[in-house]
């Protein structure tokens, strides 16, 4: 939250992707991502999340990266959802994956809220 440090891609590159290692997501769990993200402005398809099988690595049907709605502006919990579905799939061990797809694109955090909408 304090943006101490943060993932952007390296000088030079246009893109980046960092991949988390596998997180829980119990049955029943009606969890939303949200981000700290900064340098949005201007920059269409500048940031995108994927939802990954952990154990096959496939992105999960619904939950790719063309299906993200990228947050609209810079922000400490800024939420992110997938054609309109807030909540991260349930009942299975997932993996995130960041693409960055612009320069000055700062990822601080992620984390998880409780969601209201499926």
């Amino acid at each position: 939250v304090n943006g101490w440090t943060y993932y952007t891609p390296r000088a030079g590159c246009n893109r980046a992707t960092i991949t988390t290692v596998p997180i829980q997501s119990p049955a029943g769990a009606n969890r939303a991502l949200a981000v700290n993200i900064a340098g949005l402005a201007d920059k269409p398809h500048a940031f995108a999340v994927e939802v990954l099988d952990a154990a096959t690595g496939a992105t999960l049907e619904g939950f790719g990266p063309e299906d993200c709605q990228m947050p609209t502006e810079d922000g400490l919990h800024a939420p992110v959802a997938w054609n309109g579905i807030a909540a991260l799939p349930a009942g299975r061990d997932i993996r995130l994956r960041f693409h960055l797809g612009a320069p000055g694109v700062r990822l601080y955090s992620f984390g998880f809220r409780s969601s209201s909408t499926p």
